[in-house]
């Protein structure tokens, strides 16, 4: 930098030179010329100024011992004039060497000035001066220090305030690129990745293949076990896919129960031996706050460019891919085709019409009857919900209530259910029926949702029901999850009463102590083991133990599922008290079970009317004898 280059330090502040001037041998040249020169002129002005008088006194001591003194005063005069002269000149000089000194000093406190300036305008604020010299020099010495320190204090805040921006922006681009539940990568990520490998496949004129991974049956987990189960399992396993896959390759998760990557290939065969691959590493067991866990996962893979050349098409692809993968059973992989687009564009128009369905109340509820095992006579029915499809005529409850579940219907459906059951109970007993119980199912989600509690009380004061004749059926599963949460729940429910049944008892592995902690009235005896107690030893023991547990804790036993004489026969032994199942009757319509209910009744009327008139015949025939 030119010595007379110039910095502002701070605006309004006035420009100081930020130059070094070379020293140079004669004291009083530096950096403050102008001052120096100042001051050497004046020194210069007073030592001719003391030479001018010095010459005048000589001048006049002269004259006088010229025109005054005797001949010997004249010897002696030199010798005066030359002391004078000596004097003059000690006099100049001592002043010449004070001002020297005043003038050295004062350059100096400005040469130090000049310094603290060159360093501060380096960047090392923590310089400071000694106040000296001059008052005026002094003082800008002490505002040059008061400047550094606000400076240096200023600074320091900056470079706080930069370090906490920066660390700021770290933070937001980790909680913007980043899963909070596993910490692997999230969508944002992989679309950021998918624009980059789209341009590099174009560019290298190379292709890729994007995998897309859900883990079947994932909801079962949340519904069973809770959502902090659930987190811990998703975490768990994308440590694994991040394991299976090394460092080198980004797992992403996608939210929910999914999970996606970029694989550098494209061959078929190589792609399906990585899907296996990875099948089996989510599918291994795992072990989580007491529970063994095992579950499947689907793969969908889509080629690029191929199944797509820019990012939404390709995600919408391995989507479609891996939702096929899951309605084939799951535990398997789809490679993206074109039929697999024409069958998902079916799916989305199947959920329109089950949602428009659901919204405009055009399903139907069927009721299937409970028998006694004892009388034979039908005690109680449950509430099935049944879909007329207006082109694909009646769907199977199995195809259309998981999609309810996977999209959130099911809880409005499950409502409308309940409303219609209710009223149509009470519709029976104002025709004069038998009263019955009311049996229906409480889904996960319904379980779940804040509002259940409010729906029945709407649903029971609306209708004008016997709460007394409803009884609510939850999965044995349903019990095991969050286990405090759901004694509450079902306190309350018990409070408002209702009756309470464990559905697909057998197939949770609850125990005793469990089932005494939960105040449940009714055990239902899952179908599965129902099927083979007519043939098989290991199904009856099951049944047995099922039936002396709820004997041991005052349950009701149903059976479901009963199709068989022989299964009638073994289960009524065993001391079931209701049946239920196609050897009686499948789900009917609200008619027809009411016709059956009619039907008991006027065979019980009858049947009550033959032994009256049997007792009378008896009674007159013992009259007569006698």
């Amino acid at each position: 930098m030119p010595s007379n280059a110039q910095t502002p330090i701070l605006p309004g502040l006035p420009t100081l030179s930020t130059g070094t001037a070379p020293r140079r041998w004669w004291p009083l040249a530096g950096p403050a010329d102008g001052i120096q020169r100042k001051l050497l002129g004046l020194v210069l002005c007073a030592c001719a100024a003391v030479a001018l008088i010095t010459g005048a006194a000589v001048s006049l001591q002269w004259q006088s011992l010229e025109n005054v003194a005797p001949a010997e005063a004249r010897h002696l005069a030199p010798h005066a004039i030359a002391l004078i002269a000596l004097t003059g000149l000690a006099v100049m000089l001592l002043v010449a060497l004070v001002g020297t000194r005043w003038a050295r000093r004062l350059s100096t406190s400005i040469e130090d000035l000049h310094a603290g300036v060159d360093a501060f305008a380096e960047g090392r604020f923590g310089t400071r001066l000694i106040p000296q010299g001059t008052a005026e020099v002094a003082a800008l010495g002490r505002a040059f220090n008061a400047m550094a320190e606000t400076l240096e204090r200023t600074t320091f805040e900056l470079r706080l305030e930069s370090a906490m921006a920066k660390e700021a922006a770290a933070q937001v681009e980790r909680l913007a690129f980043t899963d909070p539940v596993t910490g692997l990568a999230n969508r944002a990520s992989l679309s950021r990745l998918l624009r980059q490998q789209i341009a590099w496949a174009t560019a290298s004129d190379r292709g890729f293949a994007l995998l897309m991974l859900g883990l079947d049956r994932f909801r079962n987990v949340n519904d069973s076990l809770g959502h902090v189960v659930g987190d811990e399992l998703l975490r768990l396993l994308g440590e694994r896919l991040q394991t299976a896959v090394g460092a080198h390759r980004v797992v992403v998760r996608l939210g929910g129960d999914e999970f996606a990557m970029l694989v550098d290939e494209l061959d078929p065969a190589a792609l399906g031996a990585t899907a296996r691959q990875l099948i089996d590493v989510l599918g291994a067991p795992c072990r989580i706050r007491g529970n063994e866990l095992r579950l499947s996962a689907s793969v969908g893979v889509a080629l690029c460019p191929k199944d797509g050349g820019n990012e939404e098409t390709l995600m919408r692809h391995a989507d479609i891919a891996m939702h096929n993968a899951k309605e084939d059973g799951g535990g398997t992989f789809k490679l993206y085709a074109e039929d697999l687009n024409r069958h998902s564009v079916e799916r989305l128009a199947f959920e329109a019409a089950l949602r428009q369905a659901v919204e405009s109340e055009s399903l139907s509820v069927h009721y299937q009857p409970k028998v006694s095992a004892h009388t034979g006579l039908i005690e109680g029915v449950e509430a099935l919900v049944r879909w007329k499809h207006p082109q694909l005529g009646s769907i199977p409850p199995a195809k259309f209530v998981p999609i309810a579940e996977e999209t959130g219907l099911v809880v409005p459906m499950g409502r409308w259910v309940m409303r219609q059951a209710c009223e149509q109970l009470v519709a029976w007993q104002d025709a004069g029926l038998p009263a019955i119980g009311m049996a229906i199912n409480l889904s996960p989600a319904q379980f779940r949702d804040p509002s259940m509690l409010a729906d029945i009380d709407e649903a029971i004061a609306h209708s004008g029901i016997d709460p007394t004749r409803l009884e609510f059926e939850i999965t044995e599963s349903m019990l095991m999850q969050d286990g405090g949460r759901t004694v509450a729940m079902l306190r309350a429910l018990k409070t408002r009463g209702v009756r309470l049944a464990v559905d697909d008892f057998g197939t949770g592995y609850s125990s005793l102590s469990q089932l005494r902690s939960f105040p449940v009235d009714t055990l239902k005896i899952d179908r599965s083991f129902v099927r083979g107690i007519a043939e098989g030893t290991e199904d009856r023991a099951i049944a047995h133990a099922i039936v002396q547990m709820a004997r041991t804790l005052r349950l009701k036993v149903v059976a479901e599922g009963v199709e068989t004489d022989a299964q009638e026969r073994v289960l009524g032994a065993l001391g079931c008290d209701l049946l239920q199942g196609f050897l009686y009757s499948p789900g009917v319509p609200a008619t027809e079970l009411e016709a059956m209910l009619r039907r008991e009744t006027d065979r019980g009327e009858y049947c009550a009317q033959a032994v009256a008139t049997l007792t009378g015949l008896e009674v007159k025939f013992a009259a007569t004898n006698f």
